[in-house]
C-alpha cells in the first residue's frame, strides 16, 4: 500500500511496540465507555481568523503556539506546509496548505483537528477516498502520544470525546496500534479541484517538541501539479480556502456531522 500517512500528523506505519501500548493502557481505557467526557474544545473555542494572503492559519487557542520563525519558513514555502501537533491539532498553515486542508479547517469548534474530522465529520469520507486506511493510522498516532505522554489531560479529553460518540474510533483504539515515521503519497478528493495525489515529507521541529512540519509536493507536470496551480491561484483570489458551510451534513442519529460509524 502507498499511502501509510495519517493527514497532519507523523507519517508511519502500524505497529505494536509493547511499551506505547502498556502506557497508553493505563491511564487512557476509562474513556471508552464514560459519555460525560466530551473534549473540552467542543464546548468552546476561539473562533478562527480568516487567513489572509501571505498569513498562516496560527490557532491561538491551541496548547501551544507556532514560533515566529517557523511561522516565517511556512510562508516562504510555495507547496502546502503545515504544522501538527502530536493530538493531531493542526496549528499552523501556509495558504497553499489551508486551502488544501480546508475540509479540515471548517469544523467551527476551535482549533481544527484531523481525528475529531476524520470520525465526525462527513467530508472526511469524500476528502480521503480511502477512508479506513487513514481513520486507522490517525487512531494510531494518538496511540503513540497516549503512550508518550499518558497525563496529557486534552489527549484524554480528545480520545474520550471520540470514543463516546464514534463506534469506529472506539473500536480501533481497542486495537491498541501505535506507529513509526515514514514518508509516502497522500491521496485526497478535494472539493474545488478534485483528486490530489501529494508527496510529502514531515519534519519534526527540534525547537518545538510534539510539533511536526509536513511539506507536500506534486509531481512536475502532473495533474496534480495543475490542481495545485489552479488551487493556489483560487486560494490568493479568495484569501481563504474553506469549505461552505452547506458542504458539512450532520449525521441522522446524533446531530453530529458525520458521526462514527
Amino acid at each position: 500500500m502507498q499511502d501509510r500517512t495519517t493527514h497532519g500528523c507523523s507519517p508511519c506505519s502500524i505497529h505494536r511496540p509493547t511499551a506505547a501500548r502498556d502506557h497508553a493502557d493505563a491511564i487512557f481505557p476509562v474513556f471508552l465507555f464514560r459519555a460525560d467526557r466530551l473534549p473540552e474544545n467542543h464546548a468552546a473555542g476561539p473562533r478562527r481568523e480568516t487567513l489572509r494572503k501571505g498569513v498562516p492559519a496560527v490557532h491561538p487557542g491551541s496548547a501551544r503556539s507556532v514560533v515566529p520563525s517557523s511561522r516565517w519558513s511556512l510562508d516562504a514555502m510555495t507547496t502546502p506546509a503545515i504544522v501538527v501537533n502530536n493530538r493531531c491539532d493542526l496549528l499552523a498553515a501556509n495558504l497553499l496548505g489551508r486551502a488544501v486542508h480546508s475540509d479540515v479547517h471548517a469544523d467551527p469548534t476551535g482549533v481544527p483537528n484531523f481525528a475529531r474530522f476524520t470520525f465526525l465529520d462527513s467530508a472526511a469520507r469524500r476528502f480521503y477516498p480511502d477512508w479506513g486506511l487513514f481513520a486507522d493510522i490517525t487512531v494510531a498516532d494518538l496511540r503513540t502520544a497516549a503512550g508518550m505522554d499518558p497525563h496529557d489531560k486534552k489527549l484524554h479529553d480528545l480520545v474520550g470525546g471520540l470514543s463516546t460518540r464514534s463506534d469506529g474510533f472506539r473500536r480501533r483504539w481497542g486495537a491498541h496500534n501505535v506507529r513509526i515515521h515514514g514518508t509516502g503519497v497522500k491521496h485526497f478528493h478535494h472539493h474545488i479541484v478534485g483528486d490530489l495525489a501529494l508527496a510529502y515529507e514531515s519534519m519534526e521541529l527540534r525547537a518545538e517538541p510534539d510539533l511536526t512540519m509536513t511539506v507536500y509536493a506534486a509531481e512536475p507536470d502532473s495533474p496534480t501539479a495543475q490542481a495545485l496551480a489552479l488551487l493556489a491561484s483560487w486560494a490568493a483570489t479568495t484569501g481563504d480556502g474553506s469549505r461552505p458551510a452547506a458542504d458539512r451534513q450532520p449525521n441522522a442519529a446524533s446531530g453530529t456531522p458525520g458521526g462514527g460509524r
